[in-house]
């Protein structure tokens, strides 16, 4: 399965997943899915089909501010934070989250810091481009099975992905240039 951000491939996978935990629900617009193999069009990674994430931008000129956090069992925390701006040509997302979790059990910790932030500025009627940074930083430790428990299972995943886009939209044809950069570190420890 190919997870895209605004048509951008997110490497962002470990142990030939993606990490759909990383993804800020805040910073969504839409999400678009082609179900079934679409390797044709999406290349080799989407022999299970594609998700595509389509983030909010800011459409009018001002700026907006939204924030949402919710808490529950087992000292259970989820936040996150959006800020959006548009000047004339020129606009900005950002969002923030903080998730974490003490987990049902001993040694069952769960943290996780995100970041998205886009900017884009409109060259012309036609043109416009944009630049985005897409970071995440998971902390977690899993006990392992009740009758067996492991202890030192910890993993540290740090993963991000940055894109720089230059496109057009014309009344019967559109294009563009995308380039992008996945990157990340895995420290994980199983015992």
């Amino acid at each position: 399965m190919l997870v895209l951000i605004d048509g951008h491939p997110q490497y962002m996978g470990l142990m030939g997943h993606p990490l759909a935990d990383s993804y800020q629900s805040m910073m969504t617009e839409r999400v678009e899915v082609v179900r079934g193999p679409a390797s044709v069009l999406y290349g080799s990674n989407a022999m299970g089909g594609v998700i595509n994430i389509i983030t909010k931008k800011q459409k009018q000129d001002g700026s907006s501010l939204s924030f949402q956090s919710m808490y529950g069992s087992y000292n259970t925390l989820e936040t996150q934070a959006d800020a959006g701006i548009k000047r004339g040509k020129l606009s900005g997302n950002v969002n923030l989250a903080y998730n974490r979790s003490d987990g049902h059990r001993e040694d069952m910790d769960f943290g996780q810091m995100a970041v998205y932030a886009k900017a884009g500025y409109e060259l012309s009627e036609h043109w416009r481009t944009s630049a985005d940074i897409n970071g995440t930083r998971t902390l977690a430790s899993n006990p392992g099975i009740v009758n067996i428990p492991v202890h030192d299972n910890d993993a540290d995943v740090r993963r991000a992905m940055t894109s720089l886009a230059l496109e057009n939209d014309y009344k019967y044809t559109s294009g563009g240039l995308r380039m992008y950069y996945n990157f990340g570190k895995h420290l994980i420890n199983d015992g």
